[in-house]
């Protein structure tokens, strides 16, 4: 039994090994050799610090980007866009202006003032070009509670002529709100540009999209409920503080009886017609030049409307008034209100920047810009803290006028000069003929605007699907913005988002590892069926950080999930030592009496006394838990998996030092792996504490570690883990051995590669596969391949599986769209049995009918499984469409209809028209000699025969790519899969080197193993930086005569386009600027995983019998490698645009994929590139 766990453990030792020895973190440490630490010198801190002109130049074009940009404006490409994106923006402009001036509970003229000095400054400090700053609903909803709780309209009350009839006096109450917002305005400016200043731009991340999109919601909900008392043209009371919003609303329906309906149809009528328009617009924003200015129109016939009829006088409409003309003087603001509202503006300066941010990276992302988080909260800070001296509100950005700034051509800020220059013009000039507008217009106005922001209720089913916390988070921060009111609303929301982070931290996801067979992958054996636990080994993980609110949790779990009690087992520990040394103690005692008495003579005369004790000082052996009779755990080592650690602080680092003093008492070794370099301070603690840095190792490492000093180890184990040399590169492709290719008599070619290994791999493999099958059969290659090992007409049944175990050898197989094998790894000594058993398999298989029916069950219960791993069923719905209508649509593993009616004369008929020796390679590599091989082969497969009826062999008709798409659409799922692919090369076009090259280029990444913001690869850097993807990968399928060149990602619904539109990006410059040293890279990659593949027997005797399928010969790596270094960047591009530019794609995409582009719109992305 234990020889049977050191021969596994040993076998995963090598299976894990990698090219280099097992090195801890100490080792690392000595080998590598960790550069000191530069700290920066006085004098270079003064140095750096120092006035000069490159510094004062640098400073200048920091803060205001337009030096930088500005000179190299491209005039003829870009001013055309501007000047008619800025005017359609400044058209929006006038109606939002006035509208949420209003909103604000300012006089309208405020909103055109917001609408003309912030947007201009902005022009010379921000870095979006397509944001379009200005008014925004959320902001002047936030301002008008302010005016409301701190100015209400009952402050301004005053007496008619003397009488006792009062009214509201609102020029004094719109100055004294002016002055107020003036205030809150430049404070709100002030928190912006020292956030700014002081680097703060990351305090944004704070406010989660759940929480700001569920606060946006519920401000809107604030900002409709505020605008009904102009739709049904009634008077309110002023409501401020929490549950305000509820008491306007119960207020308004008490005085419905005394709606004026003459400003209820005005309203609706004017609601009915901007929705009309503005979905009109949407339907039709392809052939538009640019969207119909229904509001601008709006206001202008219900103006003139208005006038004509007066319908303040015959129908009590109310209408906006005067609108003075001019610009005010700049004022200052009254700092005593700072005290009263330095809260309200640090959230409204939050707020507004995190929608500004929020929508500047999404437009940069799109047109491949950056935007300096930092300087934007400058931009936006002096934006509002000049606009504030003259009448201005805090401003944001509006998504609706953004979005018109980029489609109707806008590229630069020149865009919003424009628009305030149209708002200049209407202050200047127009703005008067506005008196007699109806303030219910500006009220309808606003309610259709906030349709965009009612649509974020969809969050609510994405979320319950996709992330319940999240969900939690934008329902509580709905509710307590509703409830709180909008300022106390936003704190509440913040504290419990930060609640929730700390809720995860401390309950993550505790799991046991095992390693997923023939992989360097670790898996929850839990939740993994193929994941087996390494013998003698418990790896544990947890999917969060240590400190001090969960390491106890942590060390429970530790604990608990080991399978013993440890604390039990250390308290008997404790208590059987404590009873050893009482006893020890009585032996000393009693000898010592002894001793005494026969220095005494009590022993008699003649009788000697003999100390058989050790030699003097010797210490007895240390009690082990065995000699003590104590149980002894089922494993050896812990390694605990830090991969997910980022920090740790003392008191985690205490209860770390306390896991390895409890698992020492109990003789177990624990090991950390996947520990970051900044943790080093955390664990290099010394030998004292159990706990030293020849502990910590990489994640392979620490398992084959584990083992090597587990209580089983032997020398012979210990000789298996074989230190290889540091040889180099060329030395590694010169001293592969030769393959030598004999072929028979009946055409099946035997091919081998000698080497000095105990062990050898001897595989058929078989140019036969689904490609091979029609309709009716498909799936019977994969029948065949169950069926191999159940047995043969020489070996029925278990026999087969008894004589295979009997030499300790390995067996599989496997099948794909052109070739099937099968192959058995053994000790070198039994490999003329081994191939005898291989021939009775290709010859001789039984077929039984009971054992067809028992694999017909297994194949159903698998294709099952198979619907399960979306990647699987993406790539084969990629074949399915891309070559529609031809054998390579087929899937390996056949329908569920095929599966239940093949038989077994289907079966053997399958096998007697493809099973033929030209189509067979017997294949070996390992410690086997070429002629022995030979003559075994010639012995076993001289009777699989060549001819094939009617002396014809098959030719397979060419399979025709179609570039089409499958969509799977499922928004139960969390994540979609979405694989996009053009037609590639055949495994002999030499074009098929560059494109491995190109996809080196654009690497790939997974979410699950970190990395990816530091990696060479941009696209895995944009994926990390944006949050655009779990996983992508690039794939080049090669088949004998076509192939599928690709990528494939796995995203968030909301992600998906954002994504797409980035790959596809990556495809323009694999065509148009891929550089030498990202080629360079990729080549040297390449390389690397090319030398890497080979590592064992299998392996390579897989490459053999591949290799001689597809190209007729193995070409050897000194060959692979002079093709991959003729590839240089000239001919990445070349044949990167003959496969990708203008080539229709081949789409399948599985999942919530209602944000995925329609495929007209992808494929128009596939002829951006000009030459």
């Amino acid at each position: 039994m234990q020889e049977g766990q050191a021969a596994m453990a040993a076998d995963m030792v090598l299976s894990h090994r990698a090219p280099h020895k097992v090195l801890s973190e100490a080792d690392l440490e000595e080998v590598a050799q960790r550069k000191p630490p530069t700290e920066p010198s006085l004098r270079g801190c003064l140095h750096k610090t120092r006035c000069s002109v490159s510094t004062a130049k640098s400073l200048l074009l920091r803060f205001l980007p337009f030096l930088r940009w500005l000179p190299r404006y491209p005039v003829k490409d870009w001013l055309l866009g501007d000047i008619a994106s800025g005017f359609s923006v400044g058209i929006m402009h006038l109606p939002q202006g006035l509208a949420y001036a209003l909103l604000a509970g300012l006089p309208p003229v405020t909103g055109l003032y917001s609408s003309f000095y912030p947007v201009f400054l902005y022009f010379f400090f921000g870095t979006s070009r397509h944001n379009s700053v200005g008014p925004f609903a959320v902001i002047s909803v936030m301002i008008g509670s302010l005016t409301d709780s701190l100015l209400p309209s009952e402050n301004f009350l005053e007496s008619v002529n003397g009488t006792n009839v009062t009214m509201v006096n609102e020029e004094r109450r719109d100055a004294a709100r002016v002055e107020l917002v003036a205030t809150i305005t430049v404070l709100t400016g002030i928190f912006q540009v020292a956030l700014g200043l002081l680097q703060f731009g990351f305090v944004v991340t704070y406010l989660s999209d759940p929480l700001v999109r569920g606060y946006t919601t519920a401000a809107s909900v604030h900002v409709l409920i505020s605008q009904l008392k102009n739709v049904f043209g009634v008077s309110l009371g002023e409501h401020s503080g929490p549950l305000s919003l509820f008491l306007t609303l119960i207020e308004i329906c008490q005085k419905l009886p005394e709606t004026n309906v003459g400003t209820l149809v005005t309203a609706i009528i004017a609601m009915v017609a901007i929705f009309i328009v503005k979905e009109l617009n949407h339907k039709f924003a392809a052939k538009l030049p640019m969207p119909i200015p229904i509001e601008l129109i709006t206001i202008i016939i219900s103006t003139g409307i208005s006038y004509g009829v007066n319908l303040n006088a015959k129908f009590g409409i109310s209408v906006v008034g005067n609108i003075p003309s001019g610009l005010k003087p700049p004022v200052v603001p009254n700092v005593s209100y700072f005290g009263q509202v330095v809260g309200n503006a640090f959230a409204i300066a939050v707020v507004g920047y995190a929608i500004c941010i929020s929508l500047g990276k999404i437009f940069a992302l799109k047109h491949g810009y950056k935007v300096d988080s930092n300087q934007e909260l400058i931009a936006l800070g002096l934006s509002n803290f000049l606009g504030g001296f003259f009448q201005c509100f805090a401003i944001s950005c509006s998504m609706s006028r953004s979005l018109v700034q980029e489609s109707t051509g806008g590229n630069s800020q020149v865009a919003g000069v424009i628009s305030s220059l149209v708002i200049l013009v209407t202050i200047l000039k127009i703005g008067e003929l506005f008196r007699d507008l109806p303030k219910a217009i500006l009220s309808a106005i606003i309610i259709i605007n906030l349709k965009g922001m009612f649509k974020q209720f969809d969050d609510l089913c994405m979320l319950w699907k996709s992330n319940r916390v999240d969900l939690m988070v934008w329902i509580v921060t709905f509710v307590a913005t509703l409830l709180l009111n909008l300022d106390i609303g936003l704190g509440a929301s913040v504290a419990f988002g930060l609640l929730t982070v700390i809720f995860r931290t401390q309950l993550p996801h505790y799991s046991i590892l095992g390693r997923i067979s023939d992989t360097d992958v670790y898996r929850d054996v839990a939740e993994y069926e193929m994941a087996e636990e390494i013998p003698g080994v418990k790896i544990f993980r947890s999917s969060s950080t240590l400190y001090f609110a969960n390491v106890e949790l942590y060390t429970e779990a530790l604990k608990k999930k080991s399978g013993i009690n440890v604390d039990r087992l250390i308290e008997k520990k404790k208590k059987a030592l404590k009873k050893l040394k009482k006893q020890q103690k009585k032996a000393e005692k009693e000898k010592a009496k002894r001793k005494k008495d026969a220095e005494d003579g009590l022993n008699g005369p003649g009788v000697a006394v003999i100390e058989l004790s050790g030699a003097e000082g010797s210490a007895p052996p240390e009690p082990t838990l065995h000699t003590l009779g104590l149980p002894q755990p089922n494993f050896h080592a812990v390694i605990l998996d830090f991969s997910p650690v980022s920090f740790m602080d003392t008191v985690s680092i205490k209860f770390l030092k306390n896991i390895f003093r409890d698992f020492h008492d109990i003789e177990v070794d624990v090991f950390i792996a996947g520990c970051p370099g900044a943790l080093r301070p955390c664990w290099s603690i010394g030998s004292r504490d159990k706990m030293a840095a020849s502990s910590v190792c990489r994640v392979g490492c620490a398992a084959g570690r584990a083992l090597l000093r587990g209580p089983r180890s032997s020398a012979a184990l210990l000789t298996l883990t074989r230190n290889r040399g540091a040889a180099t590169y060329a030395q590694t492709l010169h001293n592969i051995p030769e393959t030598q290719v004999t072929t028979l008599d009946n055409g099946l070619r035997v091919a081998s590669e000698e080497s000095n290994q105990p062990t050898c791999t001897v595989g058929v493999w078989i140019g036969v596969g689904s490609r091979h099958e029609d309709e009716k059969n498909n799936g019977a290659g994969y029948f065949l391949e169950h069926l191999a090992f159940k047995g043969t007409k020489k070996r029925p049944g278990a026999a087969f599986e008894k004589e295979v175990e009997s030499m300790g050898a390995h067996l599989n197989g496997y099948t794909s769209r052109e070739q099937t094998a099968y192959y058995i790894k053994a000790l070198s000594k039994d490999m003329p049995k081994v191939v005898e058993l291989l021939a009775d398999i290709v010859q001789n298989c039984a077929l039984e009918e009971s054992q067809i029916e028992k694999e017909r069950g297994v194949i159903l219960q698998e294709l099952k499984e198979i619907d399960s791993n979306l990647t699987d069923v993406t790539f084969d719905y990629l074949h399915a469409t891309a070559f529609q209508g031809t054998a390579l649509a087929h899937t390996v593993e056949g329908t569920t209809e095929n599966i239940k009616h093949l038989t077994r004369a289907d079966l053997a008929s399958y096998v007697d028209t493809h099973f033929k020796a030209p189509r067979m390679v017997l294949a070996a590599a390992g410690g086997i000699s070429h002629k022995e091989l030979v003559d075994v082969a010639r012995q076993h497969f001289s009777g699989v025969p060549f001819t094939y009826k009617e002396d014809a062999v098959p030719i397979l008709p060419r399979c025709r790519f179609t570039g089409s798409e499958i969509r799977a659409r499922d928004d139960a799922l969390p994540v979609a899969h979405i694989a996009l692919a053009v037609e590639g090369p055949g495994w002999a076009d030499p074009d098929n080197v560059v494109l491995n090259v190109a996809n080196a280029v654009i690497g790939r990444y997974d979410r699950t193993f970190g990395g990816g913001k530091n990696q060479s690869s941009r696209l895995a850097t944009l994926a990390v930086e944006h949050n655009l993807c779990h996983s992508f990968q690039t794939f080049n399928t090669s088949y004998s005569d076509t192939g599928l060149f690709g990528f494939h990602f796995v995203s968030d619904p909301l992600s998906i386009d954002d994504m797409l539109y980035c790959a596809q990006g990556e495809w323009m410059r694999l065509c148009t600027s891929t550089t030498e040293s990202e080629v360079k890279r990729a080549k040297n990659y390449l390389r690397n995983a090319m030398v890497a593949q080979l590592d064992g027997t299998t392996p390579v005797c897989e490459n053999i019998g591949s290799h001689l399928l597809n190209y007729g010969r193995r070409i050897p790596l000194e060959e692979w490698d002079a093709r991959i270094a003729a590839v240089d960047a000239r001919m990445v591009r070349d044949v990167c645009s003959k496969y990708i530019y203008d080539k229709c794609p081949a789409i399948a995409a599985v999942g919530p994929i209602e944000q995925l582009l329609d495929y007209n719109r992808i494929r128009s992305a596939m002829y951006w590139i000009r030459f």
